[in-house]
């Protein structure tokens, strides 16, 4: 390597004054240029792609922060008993008659449905899941026209005493 350095300054020396100043001149271009492409450039695009995306990622992270505040408020809640779980259940089932029927089965129940609005049924999910402290094992649903038909399965909290 230093035998090519060498010969490049051998070569240079060779040459006059002028031409070793305009060989210096488009070295120093196609330097500061190789710079500009490797270095500054992406970082330039990297800034203008960050200031579109910004808003984007904040709202993602608010969007996890609430899931998080959420899963945090779900975790500290007292477990309920079957029987109290299977009560609320019935409650929130109620609102969805004639549509809905609910079956309670030990550890778990199964709610029918008959035509149900998705977000009647969306709301009955995240209200049985607050409320009742259920989770969806199991759903065979089915659209008809732009309602729910079918079944699910909710498991209800494990703990066999209320609070």
């Amino acid at each position: 390597m230093s035998s090519i350095f060498q010969s490049i300054q051998n070569s240079l020396q060779q040459r006059s004054a002028r031409e070793q100043i305009l060989i210096q001149i488009v070295l120093l271009l196609v330097v500061v240029y190789a710079i500009w492409q490797i270095a500054i450039s992406p970082a330039l695009r990297i800034m203008e792609r960050s200031a579109t995306e910004l808003p984007l990622q904040q709202e993602q992270i608010s969007r996890m922060q609430s899931m998080q505040q959420e899963a945090l408020q779900l975790q500290s809640k007292n477990s309920l008993s079957e029987a109290d779980a299977i009560r609320a259940l019935q409650t929130l089932a109620q609102t969805l008659e004639p549509q809905a029927r609910l079956v309670p089965q030990g550890t778990q129940a199964t709610l029918e449905i008959k035509s149900i609005r998705p977000d009647v049924l969306a709301q009955f999910l995240m209200d049985a899941r607050a409320v009742a402290q259920t989770t969806v094992t199991d759903a065979k649903l089915a659209r008809n026209n732009n309602d729910w038909e079918g079944g699910l399965v909710l498991r209800l909290p494990s703990r066999t005493t209320s609070n």
